[in-house]
Formats: structure tokens, C-alpha cells, sequence
């Protein structure tokens, strides 16, 4: 992120020296540089989900008849 860093530094000092919101080209430079390291990512396994599956979703009913108050099923 070498040159990518470089001509985004450029590009906010281009904003600041053109008279740009301090607090908003702040921002945006934490935004797109603060947190530039990342986790290396795991060559673990994921751990095996030992909880049995259960079925989610509810069982069928059928719909209420025409005419029939849903709520005395």
C-alpha cells in the first residue's frame, strides 16, 4: 500500500492546502490510513460444531378455512 498511502497523503494535503474542512479530511485520513494492519488470517480449521442440529423451521399447518376466526384453531 506504498503508492497507494503516497497519493492518498497527497490528495488530502491537495484538499488542506485548498482551504478543505480540517475536521473532515481528519477523518477521511483516519479512515483510509489509520488502521492499515490487518490480522493474518488463520490456516486453522474452524473447530466442529458438536452441538447436534435441530430442525428451525416450524412445522406445517394448515390455513384457516374461509370465514374461520384464525385464533379458535
Amino acid at each position: 500500500m506504498d503508492q497507494l498511502g503516497d497519493a492518498i497523503r497527497e490528495h488530502l494535503e491537495l484538499k488542506r492546502s485548498r482551504g478543505g474542512d480540517p475536521d473532515e479530511i481528519a477523518a477521511q485520513e483516519r479512515d483510509a490510513l489509520g488502521s492499515t494492519r490487518r490480522e493474518p488470517e488463520s490456516t486453522e480449521e474452524p473447530e466442529a460444531n458438536l452441538e447436534p442440529e435441530t430442525d428451525l423451521e416450524p412445522e406445517a399447518t394448515e390455513p384457516p378455512a374461509i370465514g374461520q376466526d384464525p385464533d379458535q384453531m
